[in-house]
């Protein structure tokens, strides 16, 4: 038989090593949980900086756009350069919204692709009364929207046109700022 002291030291040894099994296993399942938090930030953190990055680049066209195009709708540039222009702006306008349609409800998309739509009559209305403009003089416009009636761009129309640009920047200011908002606070 085995002496009391031997067993003692069996189930001494026993529990020794059960108990660091279940500290390694404890330190292992904390390292994990805390390595997918790392992850779960990294992926949030790459997801917001993408969607600030596209919401900004949108925003930021909007805003070239509505000071270039609002100029010319207030002050006609008879320059050869000018259709070229606006078919840039509106095809980067395009672009943009198309990227960022990922970030945004639909209902703020269709928001966007209206001041899309009111940007287009603005465009072709200016490129159609440039006289000196090629592209108005020998083909038609192109466009982003082919049911507009194009026939003339009032002052009502120009309103419309600073109001939705100024509808949809506030949209993306407030999409940009508020995810950045409540990750700063949460920083805090």
């Amino acid at each position: 038989m085995l002496s009391s002291t031997v067993v003692g030291a069996i189930i001494g040894g026993g529990l020794a090593l059960l108990g660091t099994g279940i500290s390694e296993l404890a330190a292992y399942l904390r390292s994990e949980n805390t390595r997918q938090t790392q992850n779960i930030r990294y992926h949030a953190e790459f997801y917001m900086d993408e969607k600030v990055n596209r919401l900004t680049n949108l925003h930021s066209i909007l805003i070239q756009i509505r000071q270039h195009t609002g100029r010319l709708l207030h002050y006609p540039k008879r320059d050869s350069d000018v259709s070229g222009e606006l078919v840039s702006r509106r095809k980067s306008l395009a672009e943009a919204i198309e990227e960022a349609s990922i970030f945004l409800s639909d209902q703020q998309t269709a928001e966007m692709w209206a001041t899309a739509r009111i940007i287009d009559r603005a465009s072709i209305y200016i490129m159609r009364s440039n006289a000196n403009d090629s592209i108005s003089m020998d083909v038609e416009p192109p466009r982003l929207f082919e049911d507009e009636d194009l026939d003339e761009f009032t002052d009502k129309d120009i309103d419309k046109f600073m109001s939705d640009i100024e509808n949809a920047t506030t949209i993306l200011k407030r999409e940009i700022n508020e995810p950045i908002d409540r990750f700063e606070s949460l920083s805090e």
